[in-house]
C-alpha cells in the first residue's frame, strides 16, 4: 500500500511542465474525431446547392456509333460498308418547379450544416473542459485521499507506541487502524478514478494527457452579466446554433412540400439537338438533322404517389415543427440551469473555502483536546475526515463554476476561442 502511496505522490509532483486548458484544447481540434467527422459532414451538405443548382442549368449530350455492315446482296454480291453517327443534344429547362424549390431548399440544407458545425465546435469546447476538470477533480480527489492516508499512517504509529507505554488502550489503536484501512480502499478507488478520467481526455485528444495546470486561487467568481435569466433567454433564443439548426430544418421540409406539390406542375424544356451521318455504302443517304423546340410535359395521373408524397412531406413538416418547439423549451432550461448553476457555485465556492478554514481549526482543536483527555480518538478522526472532504470539495466547487459558466455561455450560441483563452487565465503559471 506504501508502493500505491508513493507511486501516487511522483505522479503529483512530476517536475514535467504543466499542459493547460488551451493547449489540450488545440490538442482537441486537431484529433478530436467527432469534430472531424461533423467537418466532413459540412463539407458534404454544402455540395447539395451546386448539386441542386444543375438541374436548372442547361444539359448537352454528346453522342457517337461506329457500324461495320457485311451485306448480302443477290444481284450485286457482297457490300462491305462503315457507317458513322455522332450528335449532340441539349436540354434546357424553361419550367420546372420541383427544381426550383429544390434549389432553395439546398440553400436551408447548407445553413442548417453549418448550424451544426457550430454546434458541434462548442460541443468540442465543452467536453474537452468537462474531461479536463474531471480529471482535476479526480487528481483533488486522489490527494485528498492520500494526504488523509498519510495523517492515518502517522496516527497509526502515535497510536501504537501510547499504547506501549500503556498511556491509552487498544481500542484507540483499533479505532485508527478501521479508519487507516477504509483509507486505503478510498485511496484505491480515487486512483481508479483518476486514470478513468485520463483515459476520457485522452480518447479526446489522442494523447497522454500528462500533468495538467491547475484552477488558481485567484480565479474570479463573478456572476452572470447581465444578471438576469430573461436576458440570457433572449440571448439564447437568438443565437443558440442548435435552436438555428432545428428552425432551417423547418424551412427544409416546408420546401419539400412544395417539391412533392409540383408532381402535379407541367414541365417546359427547351430542346435542340444535331446529327450527322456518313456511310461508303452504295447510294447511301448522309443526312445532317438540326432540331429546335418546346417539350412540354402534363402530368394526368401517376397513381396516388404524388398526393401521398405530399402527405408524407407535410407530416415530416409538422415533425420538424415539434422538434423546433422541443429544443427551444430544451433551451430554456438549459439557460436557466446554467444560470443558476453559477449563482449557486459562487456561493458554494465561498461557503467550502469557509468550512475548510473552519474544519481545519476544528481538527487542531480536538487534536488538542485529545492530548488532555477530553476529546476521543474518534472525534479526532472525524474532524481529521471534515478537513480533507472540505479541502477536496472547495477544488471541485470551483471547477463546476467554469463548467457552469461555459455551459451558459454554450446555451447562448458564444462559446468560443475567447472562453477557452479567459478560462486558461485562470490557471497556475507553469
Amino acid at each position: 500500500m506504501k508502493r500505491i502511496a508513493l507511486a501516487i505522490t511522483l505522479v503529483l509532483a512530476s517536475g514535467a511542465e504543466a499542459r493547460d486548458f488551451l493547449e489540450t484544447y488545440t490538442l482537441a481540434q486537431d484529433n478530436d474525431a467527432q469534430l472531424a467527422a461533423a467537418g466532413a459532414t459540412l463539407e458534404a451538405r454544402r455540395e447539395v446547392e451546386p448539386i441542386a443548382r444543375s438541374g436548372l442549368l442547361p444539359q448537352v449530350a454528346l453522342s457517337g456509333s461506329a457500324t461495320r455492315y457485311n451485306r448480302d446482296v443477290r444481284s450485286i454480291g457482297t457490300d462491305n460498308f462503315n457507317t458513322t453517327n455522332w450528335g449532340v443534344n441539349l436540354s434546357q429547362p424553361l419550367y420546372r418547379r420541383d427544381r426550383w424549390y429544390q434549389y432553395k431548399q439546398s440553400e436551408d440544407v447548407v445553413q442548417q450544416a453549418e448550424s451544426e458545425y457550430r454546434t458541434a465546435e462548442q460541443g468540442l469546447i465543452l467536453r474537452v473542459a468537462q474531461a479536463y476538470f474531471n480529471v482535476l477533480s479526480a487528481q483533488a480527489t486522489m490527494k485528498a485521499a492520500d494526504a488523509q492516508l498519510r495523517a492515518l499512517e502517522r496516527q497509526l504509529d502515535q497510536a501504537q507506541q501510547r499504547y506501549d507505554v500503556g498511556l491509552i488502550a487498544i481500542t484507540d489503536v483499533l479505532e485508527v487502524k478501521s479508519v487507516r484501512d477504509s483509507a486505503i480502499s478510498e485511496q484505491i478507488r480515487a486512483k481508479q478514478q483518476f486514470d478513468d478520467a485520463n483515459d476520457a481526455l485522452r480518447e479526446i485528444i489522442a494523447t497522454d494527457p500528462g500533468k495538467l495546470a491547475d484552477v488558481s486561487r485567484k480565479m474570479p467568481l463573478d456572476p452572470p452579466q447581465p444578471n438576469n435569466v430573461e436576458a440570457w433567454e433572449s440571448l439564447a433564443f437568438e443565437n443558440n446554433p442548435a435552436l438555428q439548426a432545428a428552425r432551417e430544418a423547418v424551412e427544409v421540409s416546408e420546401k419539400e412540400v412544395e417539391v412533392q406539390k409540383s408532381g402535379h406542375y407541367p414541365t417546359v424544356d427547351l430542346v435542340g439537338g444535331y446529327s450527322d451521318t456518313s456511310s461508303d455504302a452504295i447510294g447511301a443517304l448522309e443526312p445532317r438533322d438540326t432540331s429546335v423546340g418546346v417539350q412540354l410535359s402534363l402530368p394526368i395521373y401517376t397513381g396516388g404517389r404524388v398526393s401521398a408524397t405530399t402527405r408524407q412531406a407535410r407530416h415530416n413538416l409538422t415533425a420538424a415543427e415539434y422538434d423546433l418547439e422541443s429544443t427551444r423549451r430544451g433551451l430554456e432550461r438549459q439557460v436557466g440551469d446554467a444560470y443558476r448553476g453559477v449563482i449557486s457555485s459562487i456561493s458554494d465556492v465561498d461557503a467550502l473555502n469557509a468550512a475548510k478554514i473552519s474544519t481545519k481549526s476544528a481538527w487542531d482543536a480536538t487534536e488538542a483536546g485529545y492530548e488532555v483527555g477530553t476529546r476521543t480518538i474518534v472525534d479526532v478522526l472525524l474532524t481529521q475526515r471534515n478537513f480533507f472532504q472540505a479541502d477536496r470539495d472547495y477544488a471541485i466547487a470551483r471547477y463546476r463554476y467554469i463548467l457552469n459558466l461555459l455551459l451558459l455561455e454554450d446555451a447562448v450560441g458564444t462559446l468560443d476561442e475567447e472562453d477557452v483563452r479567459r478560462v486558461n487565465g485562470w490557471l497556475k503559471e507553469n
